[in-house]
């Protein structure tokens, strides 16, 4: 059998690359006419003017915000096991895994959506036989189904490019990053608060356990007033109206009990499952453990830079110009594409040809498609897009609303509480100074046990509700850290 004839290269204008000239030219015509894409969010409100300083913020006395690094706020409290337990939950936590995973995804969509703009190498070896009958060959001597077996051999590199003439793939190859940029805010959102509630609930199981502990000793001041009681009622020295009321204030502090011993279980078993444990019985030592101290007020900084911080707002604003892009996509998608494709290998019956120049084959081709009828679809989709970039950037501008609020609110809130704590500071000084002189005042005399018990009850009580304003002014510092944006590395 002979060789077939190479293909070779011709020189000079092929009618091939006067095509493909033509097509050029007359797309470039095309982008040279085309109006610019229209701006999806022209005339829609941008977002409010950021004040100079928070009304709420305080005047003097305060720490600045970055006096403790922001990334590490919760160290403010000076408790190494807290940092300990922010640190573990930071690390096992479920949740932040999943958010950081689908950060990565989004990370990795972007960068096949920016391999759109490169051209597209394929390389290709093909080996194929077939076989095919001539029925009815009217040829003397032949016979009636004539078989016919071909072997054909090839190897080549395909290069294909659509040439981004109105930026519908640089478009989504933002829309894209942007998406990233996006996913990896709700990470950071995540991180901050995961760290936000570790510390709230390693707060409030600590309370918990304060309370309980109080609650058992004034259990056990209810008992031995509720005995000192009967011992009266025997002597004559009380009514069984007074031993009656001694019962029932014993039988609602044991009532409590139960609730205060139900909090505990729940702040120590959801702070197992932040910190990605399965749920372990609490130890009961940890009652005698005060709460920290509170930090002194805050002075947050300047409402730009910590509007700049927060990862909800970075989402917020990356989700927004991907919507913008993906509008500006949607808008080219209604002009013509031009793509170009080349191929060049060897094309041969003889598996040992493939190397041999001589039966080198190649392409070229340059396609110009523009879309004429599509049912208004086209149209449509451009309209959508546009549509959800303006419910985009409504939804960034209320979330920069939502914060300014968020930390005006926690601001105003822990002025408040701080009053208040400092209020109950002064109550049981004064509690602690009455039972004082009800025991100096028992031990010359002038008064019996229960007054001293009583004195006692109060000032537990007291202690009791001094623990629940503290606790809440440290939950709402917690709150004004994570309005801040705090508990967080550096943006990515």
């Amino acid at each position: 059998m002979s060789r077939p004839s190479s293909t070779r290269p011709d020189s000079g204008g092929s009618p091939r690359r006067s095509l493909a000239r033509a097509l050029l030219a007359g797309t470039a015509a095309v982008g040279l006419t085309a109006c610019a894409a229209p701006d999806p969010l022209d005339g829609e409100p941008g977002p409010p003017p950021i004040p100079e300083r928070f009304v709420s913020a305080p005047d003097d006395g305060a720490v600045t915000a970055d006096s403790v690094a922001p990334d590490a706020w919760w160290r403010e409290y000076g408790d190494p096991e807290l940092d300990a337990a922010v640190a573990l939950a930071l690390e096992a936590n479920p949740e932040r895994r999943a958010a950081e995973a689908l950060a990565a995804a989004a990370r990795a969509r972007a960068r096949v959506a920016a391999g759109g703009l490169w051209p597209q190498v394929d390389a290709r070896l093909r080996a194929s036989r077939s076989r095919r009958n001539f029925i009815g060959l009217p040829i003397p001597g032949f016979p009636e189904v004539l078989p016919v077996t071909a072997t054909q051999d090839d190897l080549g590199v395909a290069v294909a490019w659509e040439v981004d003439l109105l930026d519908r793939l640089g478009a989504r190859a933002r829309a894209a990053a942007e998406a990233a940029a996006a996913a990896d805010a709700d990470a950071d959102a995540v991180a901050a608060e995961l760290a936000a509630r570790t510390v709230r609930t390693w707060l409030v199981l600590r309370g918990a356990e304060r309370a309980l502990t109080l609650l058992e000793e004034r259990r056990d001041l209810a008992a031995e007033a509720l005995a000192a009681a009967h011992d009266r009622f025997a002597s004559g020295r009380a009514v069984a109206a007074e031993v009656a009321a001694r019962e029932a204030e014993l039988a609602g502090v044991a009532a409590e009990l139960g609730a205060a011993r139900r909090r505990v279980a729940e702040a120590h078993h959801a702070l197992a499952a932040l910190q990605g444990a399965t749920p372990t019985a609490a130890d009961s030592a940890d009652g005698a453990r005060e709460l920290p101290e509170a930090p002194p007020p805050l002075a947050p900084g300047l409402p730009a830079t910590v509007l700049a911080r927060r990862p909800d707002l970075r989402a917020a604003e990356a989700r927004l110009a991907a919507a913008v892009s993906t509008a500006d996509e949607a808008w080219a998608a209604r002009w013509p594409r031009l793509a170009l494709t080349a191929d060049y290998g060897t094309s041969t019956t003889a598996l040992g040809d493939l190397l041999d120049g001589d039966f080198v084959v190649w392409g070229l081709a340059a396609d110009l498609t523009a879309p004429l009828f599509h049912g208004g679809a086209l149209a449509a989709n451009a309209e959508a897009a546009a549509a959800e970039a303006r419910a985009a950037q409504a939804r960034f501008v209320a979330a920069v609303l939502r914060a300014l609020a968020e930390v005006e609110t926690a601001l105003a809130a822990e002025a408040a509480l701080r009053e208040a704590a400092a209020e109950e500071d002064r109550r049981v000084a004064a509690l602690a100074d009455l039972e004082a002189a009800v025991a100096d005042r028992v031990d010359r005399g002038q008064a019996d046990g229960l007054d001293l018990l009583d004195a006692r009850a109060r000032r537990l009580g007291a202690e009791a509700a001094r623990l629940e304003a503290r606790l809440a002014l440290l939950l709402a510092r917690v709150d004004l850290r994570l309005a801040l944006g705090d508990g967080l590395p550096e943006p990515r």
